[in-house]
């Protein structure tokens, strides 16, 4: 019998039952995944997210909650014009209240309050993992469009110190090259769909942002002898708000992993999120070399660096993944009033 259920704001009090419906609720997509959140959830959700609200469902006769959404927001550019963006995310229902309208209810919520909050005219976004049906099938009834392709690839660290080029060094950045690594970074994704502007203040803003006594954002850059900046890429310590638990792969993915390890004996991914990776002109060399770094000096403080990315963009020539190093892909459900072009690339949002 369908249950009654009732939709409500998520507030921070909610962390504890957060944890609880995501350890409940794996992701239904080819690769079932559930966070466990190290900080309370709804802490980590603002950390990663940003400007982020969230809703969650009760039900009558339940003891926690029942299923759970976020919405995040900000502006970023869509075919060539500035736009205001509603990026919808982590819907979950528990697999006892599924089929009764709950997921329905958390997505028409979000659209809900994106419209009161942007304005008509905001994108309405998500993300939905390739083979997850049920996603899919909601996002149709609200989505315009769903089309694209990210691919979600987890890197596992070296176990052995990368080939160095001469006269390229990889270092932090320091806070006088925000500008310019700014410039660049604004420059190498003009034309991508979603990609949002930075400035050397919002880049300082997220280095600062910390939960703990130490950083978890850190913007490298590589180097030449000069000090020129040849690339940049920014990382977050996402392993220490949270990991993720693999409950399945497909079997082709099962197989992969004997030999990749990308996937740890204890099914705990405890990742390096990789964003906002850029190189000169001709300089892919010094980008491959600061991507090889990262996954060897940083081998401690994570077990994969993970990278989302449009698989038509340079970015697969800096990691030069094996084609069969396991991965994930997304497609994009889009709300807009103007069609997303097939041929321009997209900067993911996640």
């Amino acid at each position: 019998m369908p249950s009654a259920f009732t939709l409500r704001a998520m507030t921070p009090d909610d962390s504890a039952a957060l944890a609880t419906l995501t350890e409940q609720s794996p992701d239904g997509g080819a690769v079932a995944f559930r966070p466990r959140f190290h900080l309370p959830a709804y802490q980590v959700y603002g950390l990663r997210h940003g400007d982020v609200v969230g809703v969650v469902a009760e039900a009558n006769g339940a003891a926690g909650l029942v299923g759970a959404a976020h919405v995040s927001f900000g502006e970023c550019q869509f075919e060539g014009h500035p736009r205001r963006y509603a990026l919808l995310s982590a819907l979950m229902v528990h697999p006892d209240y599924r089929r009764q309208g709950i997921a329905a209810a958390l997505a028409q919520w979000r659209i809900e309050r994106a419209m009161e909050r942007s304005g008509a005219d905001t994108i309405l976004l998500a993300d939905i993992q390739a083979g997850n049906v049920g996603s899919i099938a909601n996002a149709k009834k609200w989505a315009s469009q769903i089309a694209g392709k990210v691919v979600t690839s987890p890197v596992p660290m070296r176990t052995k110190p990368p080939r160095v080029e001469d006269g390229i060094t990889v270092r932090a950045a320091k806070p006088e090259e925000l500008e310019t690594i700014a410039e660049n970074l604004n420059s190498f994704y003009r034309d991508y769909n979603f990609y949002q502007p930075t400035t050397a203040e919002q880049l300082q803003a997220w280095l600062q942002e910390t939960p703990f006594a130490t950083p978890i954002h850190h913007y490298l850059v590589a180097v030449d002898r000069a000090g020129r900046l040849l690339a940049g890429m920014s990382i977050q310590e996402e392993g220490r708000l949270m990991s993720l638990y693999i409950e399945k792969v497909p079997l082709l993915i099962s197989l992969l992993n004997t030999f990749m390890h990308v996937i740890p004996a204890d099914h705990e991914m405890r990742n390096l999120h990789a964003e906002q990776l850029w190189f000169a002109a001709g300089q892919l060399e010094a980008a491959r070399q600061l991507w090889q770094t990262v996954r060897w000096e940083w081998r401690d403080r994570g077990s994969s660096v993970f990278c989302h990315y449009d698989p038509r963009s340079p970015i697969p020539q800096v990691l030069q993944a094996p084609a069969w190093m396991p991965a994930t892909s997304t497609s994009i459900a889009l709300r807009s009033d103007t069609p997303m072009s097939a041929a321009r690339l997209i900067y993911p949002l996640v």
